[in-house]
């Protein structure tokens, strides 16, 4: 006879089917699935893709969290994020980087996005042209001086 919530089994010891919308994983019955598996339409546990610690769904991109070793980015765990974005170690997903950043350590650029330049740890617009007045009568000069000299 099969114990407590469990009312379909192979012995006491291993449910086939649970009670009371419970979820049945590895012959026993419980209330959330472990880490690393997800809940079924049929009220079983399936496992999460293996990079992923909690999931949504069985396929690669249905990533909720990730293992100690990637970063959720889209839904999908990545050893490394994409240009743009760096490794949060706290929540282990992918974060943007600073305006002007093409890569970062958290809020420190690491390089410039192209018509950008470092100013300490940051990236700030680089003006192409600047106007200057002088003497009431305006010129254009170029951040990179002209070419004919």
């Amino acid at each position: 006879m099969c114990g407590g919530l469990c009312t379909e089994c192979t012995n006491p010891e291993h449910c086939l089917r649970c009670s009371h919308n419970l979820l049945l994983s590895n012959g026993s019955c419980l209330t959330s699935c472990p880490e690393g598996f997800f809940e079924n339409h049929d009220n079983t546990c399936g496992s999460c893709f293996p990079q992923c610690k909690t999931c949504v769904g069985g396929s690669s991109s249905d990533c909720a969290s990730c293992r100690s070793n990637s970063f959720l980015h889209d839904g999908k765990c990545v050893y490394r994020c994409p240009k743009g974005l760096y490794g949060d170690q706290g929540s282990r997903s992918c974060k943007t980087c600073p305006s002007g950043c093409a890569s970062c350590m958290g809020d420190s650029c690491i390089t410039c996005s192209d018509g950008w330049r470092m100013k300490g740890i940051h990236c700030v617009a680089q003006p192409t042209q600047c106007s200057i007045l002088a003497k009431g009568v305006r010129h254009q000069a170029a951040e990179d001086q002209d070419d004919s000299v």
